[in-house]
């Protein structure tokens, strides 16, 4: 069981209680303090590499080991040239390699310096601007449009809400959030609804909240915990260690060879230390000393290559591991989609009609935005004319409905034009259900539009209105009946320009490709047809079927 269930079950105050924190006051500066020095730094990455761990690193090879080996046996056979020659070639290699990863580190490092994020926080009952590294459980958060999340939090209070989760999750559409306690605690990220994961972005909205979990503890933490801390030894090691084990098979095959030889040939007249000492210096003359640098230099040609690219290699063996790949695992979402959806296709009311109503119906408009933040809403907006976007900013919101996962849609009453409408946006069957005058016939052709749009991995949402007859005060949710349907709108997340002529060329090289999304089957089928990986919606399988293979 995931860490944040128990906390998706508690009320605000029971959280507040466990940190001994306050909605209005937060924590104090002595107690932040003492918080900060239990819990440690809020950082996720690890320490500092040092250049000694990086050059110690060099040597960290069963194949340097032997040379090293082979080196020694030289000066005792004083083989002096021999011996200098194999160390020449062992710092070589290791100067190269540690210049090269070295260089990386600090290249890391000088990039990390331009990302200091900072997270507004009450602290002795005041605002303040803190770095988020400083966080502390316990802490209260202000969230706003436009924050990364610095830490895990549990919702106290929201303003139409809304979080990019798509680091976490890869679902590029944005998640309402909730203040409430959940019935039942939710065991996955998808399901807390009423907490704010680290890395996820604030995309609408307001909130506050309380930091139940920072650095290694968070979900993003532990994440990077099992990515750095799991064992794991790359292709090229293994590679090494097995030449490694041919060298020193090789070389002690060769000893009993050439004893048991001289014993046939000579018998017992042989020369037992000139035999042991030839033996051995044949041996060593077997194993390829410049190796290690051909390698290096390889690989070293190889990060430059990347480099180009704007990728930073921090280790010189990854450039071979990458080489080696087999299967390609790949995410959908902002990988070989654009991540930016697209207004694809609009059924019903001629002309913008379902574009402009559902504009209308836009969240950003109540946080007086010139601009939409939301995806959807940039879709619509970018679909818009100028005169219809003014049109649209020019419209008075009345009263509202914000959207509720329960109830799948939100409801606005705007002012525009001299009247009031009533406009509902979400669900295509919760909205075209308040549409008792609609004809059969419209149903029917609606719901095959919907069908085929699925297909297509295309997401809808539907458009209803209702001019109001008498002025204000509204009770929107008692007027949610006898709406006019509007339309239905559906968007697509376009492919990459490049997604295709890649899949093409890592078939050619013998790379499986296959998708890992968060999206409905029909989504991810969609876009596996299209880039040519499957032609069949059967190929695709869903994580419950997955695990029941097992």
């Amino acid at each position: 069981m995931a860490y944040f269930t128990e906390y998706t079950v508690l009320s605000q105050q029971e959280v507040l209680s466990r940190f001994s924190s306050s909605l209005e006051h937060g924590l104090t500066t002595a107690e932040r303090k003492k918080l900060l020095a239990t819990y440690g730094v809020n950082e996720i990455s690890g320490g500092a590499t040092w250049w000694f761990v990086i050059l110690r690193r060099q040597f960290a090879s069963s194949f340097i080991y032997l040379l090293l080996f082979a080196a020694a046996l030289a000066f005792v056979l004083r083989e002096f040239i021999d011996g200098v020659m194999i160390v020449l070639f062992v710092l070589l290699n290791a100067g190269i390699g540690f210049y090269q990863e070295y260089r990386s580190e600090q290249t890391m490092k000088l990039l990390q310096q331009f990302v200091v994020r900072r997270t507004r926080i009450l602290r002795d009952g005041e605002e303040a601007i803190v770095a988020s590294g400083e966080l502390v459980p316990g802490d209260v958060v202000i969230l706003e449009p436009g924050d990364v999340c610095a830490a895990d939090i549990r919702i106290l209070g929201e303003t139409n809400l809304t979080i990019d989760e798509s680091t976490l999750t890869g679902e590029s559409v944005p998640i309402k959030k909730t203040e409430s306690a959940l019935h039942d605690g939710a065991a996955e990220i998808f399901q807390a609804t009423n907490i704010v994961f680290s890395g996820t972005t604030i995309v609408s909205g307001k909130g506050v909240g309380v930091v139940i979990a920072t650095g290694k503890s968070s979900v993003m933490g532990d994440i990077s915990r099992l990515a750095t801390e799991t064992p794991r030894v790359s292709a090229f090691a293994k590679g090494l260690n097995r030449f490694s084990s041919f060298i020193l098979r090789l070389v002690v095959g060769t000893l009993v060879f050439i004893v048991l030889a001289n014993l046939f040939i000579k018998g017992l007249a042989i020369d037992v230390p000139d035999l042991i000492i030839f033996a051995i210096a044949l041996a060593v003359s077997v194993i390829p000393e410049a190796l290690p640098v051909v390698t290096t230099f390889s690989l070293s040609r190889g990060a430059l290559h990347l480099s180009k690219h704007h990728v930073v290699v921090r280790r010189l063996s990854a450039i071979e591991d990458l080489g080696s790949i087999e299967v390609l695992c790949t995410d959908k979402t902002g990988t070989l989609t654009e991540n930016v959806l697209n207004v694809a296709g609009i059924f019903g009311s001629s002309g913008t009609d379902p574009i402009v109503y559902g504009s209308m119906a836009a969240p950003f408009l109540t946080e007086k935005k010139q601009e939409p933040n939301n995806a959807f809403d940039r879709a619509l907006w970018a679909k818009l004319s100028t005169h219809e976007q003014k049109r649209v900013l020019a419209t008075k919101r009345l009263d509202e409905i914000p959207f509720d996962p329960d109830r799948r849609r939100n409801s606005v009453v705007v002012g525009h034009g001299g009247r009031h409408d009533l406009i509902v946006r979400g669900a295509a069957e919760e909205v075209m259900s308040l549409c008792p005058e609609l004809s059969k016939d419209i149903r029917t052709a609606a719901h095959s539009w919907i069908e085929s749009s699925g297909k297509r991995g295309e997401r809808i949402i539907a458009i209803a209105r209702k001019s109001l007859k008498h002025g204000p005060p509204y009770s929107t949710e008692a007027e949610e009946r006898d709406l006019q349907f509007v339309g239905l709108i559906s968007f697509s997340d376009p492919l990459k320009k490049t997604t295709i002529e890649a899949v093409k060329k890592a078939k050619k090289l013998g790379v499986v490709v296959k998708i890992l999304t968060g999206d409905s089957k029909e989504v991810a089928a969609s876009v596996a047809i299209r880039v040519g990986l499957i032609d069949d919606v059967s190929r695709v399988i869903t994580g419950l079927d997955f695990d029941r293979l097992a």
